[in-house]
């Protein structure tokens, strides 16, 4: 405990202290306004020390100060943070005869203070900041006139603090109206072009910044049509939307009245894709309705690339505003790259996606099945099922080809539902018709794996077919690990269910022996660029051997995917693969060539 009482915190002390940072006058610097207040109160007291300060957390601060070249003490030994208690005022006659004050190290040692005086000073909503206190060595009376004196001090000198708050606060505006649309709140064209400035030069060579210019088409017509209210109406919403759909961006600026503007930052290796314009436009795609009238609306989109198109900020800004210009007016939604070429790739990939959207929704795709051969007895133990696309007019399209592209959007998730409905349906068929019954593996996702109620979903697939969670596998890659604990959590409400996971294209990622250890995992798949290495490279046939040893140790089946020549399996057979699946045995079946397969019930020999 203390030898001296240190001042009880008062009840309001977060609020005081909200009120005391709002004046920004915590910098210990002395402050010259203050001075001539000081001197002042020095000669007229007849004092040797004079003193104005404010109260901090665990401080007394200095603001000016006479006698003393302290700029600062320790809360705890404050005389003034005892003022701060008081109604007005708090006077000391002698402090040596106040138990409060009698073994404070600043009696007791220099200063060795006998008198005090201290007038509070109240911040702007009258939450006491501080004090302005006289004090002498030596013990002495003040009349009610002197007390009266030092609380009119306090009253003015709080007029200059509360005068810098207002100074503050003007200054804050006018930071706000010189940086921000006042009809929107957001960012105006001068904080934009500032900040896209300042991300071109933190570029680095493996970065692209995407300018995005988004246009209200036809708002002008709307605006004399119906009225500025209405306008400002569809100004303010258009802002609030697309405020929610670009949170990933920067920041989102309003470049003049029916006019919007952002730029989005990512690596060269990910760059800008349709998914982003599309979650632009979607904003329009719900209705503006204002005095009971509905207004349907869309947009035109413009983008400018750097360093593609330039690195200077206005050049950027001017050939995203030019490529939005110069749409055709009657599309509905409508997008332009300053770049020719990447225009015709993003329309490429837009058309991909949505005739991929069409396959969908339309059953038009279909699943081709791989099977796995136990190399023990050289009879199917399972299948790969394989998604396959078709289009009337474009031919074949590899799955090399659509399935990055639907990864990239919502579509991965549709597609991947679509792929387990069916392959559970087919099991269930091939087992109706008496088949010999072994588990279909179907590849999933990081983005459907962590969907919410994924496991859920499952559950319900597994039900409309009617079939028993032990016949579906489900294939992961290692890039699920990267968000471990998510991935764990789901797995195992996965697991619970009966249905098993093999872990695809192992060795290629992000595995450990832990990951092994701890996920839910039955099988292990040795990636075919390894096994079509291993019988011509020494470093790819000991990355193999040691994945099946490996995979002995911790009892999980290994299967070997891409096997293609007779000493791949000679290989395999002597370090006890478990399963195989190539070329060598039978390439990925229709649903109707996989059904002859299982009516032949071929051995196989091994």
């Amino acid at each position: 405990m203390d030898a001296y009482k240190s001042a009880p915190i008062p009840s309001s002390e977060e609020a005081r202290l909200k009120e005391l940072y709002s004046l920004n006058v915590l910098d210990p610097t002395k402050e010259g306004r203050f001075d001539r207040y000081t001197k002042l109160i020095s000669e007229l007291f007849n004092v040797p020390i004079a003193i104005i300060s404010v109260i901090d957390a665990n401080r007394q601060c200095f603001k000016s100060c006479i006698g003393s070249d302290l700029n600062e003490i320790p809360r705890n030994i404050s005389f003034c943070s005892f003022a701060i208690h008081e109604k007005e005022i708090l006077v000391i006659p002698d402090t040596t005869l106040d138990e409060r004050f009698a073994k404070n190290p600043m009696v007791v040692n220099e200063p060795n203070i006998r008198f005090y005086a201290g007038a509070i000073l109240n911040g702007p909503t009258g939450k006491p900041v501080g004090a302005v206190c006289i004090i002498d060595k030596k013990p002495r009376d003040v009349s009610k006139e002197e007390k009266n004196h030092l609380i009119q001090f306090a009253r003015i000198i709080e007029h200059e603090l509360c005068y810098n708050y207002s100074l503050n606060k003007m200054r804050d505006k006018l930071e706000n109206d010189f940086y921000f649309d006042q009809s929107t709140g957001i960012p105006n064209r001068r904080f934009f072009i500032e900040n896209l400035t300042q991300a071109i030069k933190s570029q680095k060579h493996d970065q692209q910044i995407a300018v995005i210019v988004i246009r209200i088409y036809k708002f002008n017509a709307l605006d004399t049509s119906f009225g500025s209210e209405a306008g400002n109406f569809v100004i303010q919403e258009t802002a609030s939307r697309l405020k929610e759909a670009i949170g990933e961006f920067n920041i989102l600026s309003r470049w003049e009245d029916d006019c919007f503007i952002t730029y989005k930052s990512s690596s060269l290796a990910e760059p800008l894709n349709i998914a982003t314009l599309h979650a632009l436009s979607k904003v329009f795609q719900k209705a503006f309705i204002f005095d009971n009238t509905t207004h349907h609306l869309h947009a035109h989109i413009g983008v400018s690339l750097s360093p593609l198109d330039s690195i200077d900020a206005n050049q950027l800004i001017d050939k995203a505003i030019y490529a939005m210009r110069v749409q055709a007016s009657e599309e509905t939604f409508s997008y332009r790259f300053y770049s020719d070429e990447i225009t015709k790739k993003i329309a490429k990939d837009y058309e991909l996606e949505t005739l991929l959207a069409q396959a969908i929704e339309n059953d038009s795709l279909e699943v081709y099945y791989q099977p796995k051969i136990d190399m023990l007895t050289g009879k199917i133990c399972g299948a790969e099922a394989l998604c396959r696309w078709n289009d009337p007019t474009m031919g074949a399209i590899s799955p090399v080809i659509f399935i990055p592209m639907a990864e990239k959007s919502d579509l991965i998730i549709h597609l991947g539902e679509w792929m387990l409905k069916q392959a559970c349906k087919q099991i269930k068929d091939w087992q109706k018709q008496g088949h010999p019954t072994f588990p279909i593996s179907v590849n999933i996702t990081k983005r459907q794996l962590l969907k919410k109620n994924f496991n859920e979903d499952i559950q319900d697939i597994l039900l409309q077919a009617q079939l028993d969670a032990s016949y579906l596998d489900l294939e992961i890659t290692e890039s699920v690990f990267i968000d471990f604990h998510d991935v764990l959590e789901k797995m195992d409400k996965i697991h619970k269910l009966g249905v098993s996971f093999s872990l695809d294209d192992f060795g290629t990622g992000y595995s450990s022996l832990s990951h092994l250890r701890r996920f839910p995992l039955k099988t292990v798949k040795i990636d075919k660029s390894f096994i079509s290495d291993m019988t011509t490279n020494s470093d790819a046939a000991t990355l193999v051997r040691s994945i099946i040893i490996i995979s002995q140790m911790f009892k999980l089946i290994t299967v070997a995917e891409g096997v293609e020549t007779p000493e791949q399996l000679t290989f395999l057979r002597a370090y006890q693969c478990d399963q195989i699946q190539g070329h060598i045995f039978s390439p990925a079946l229709s649903a109707d060539a996989f059904n002859d397969f299982l009516v032949k019930n071929e051995t196989f020999q091994i």
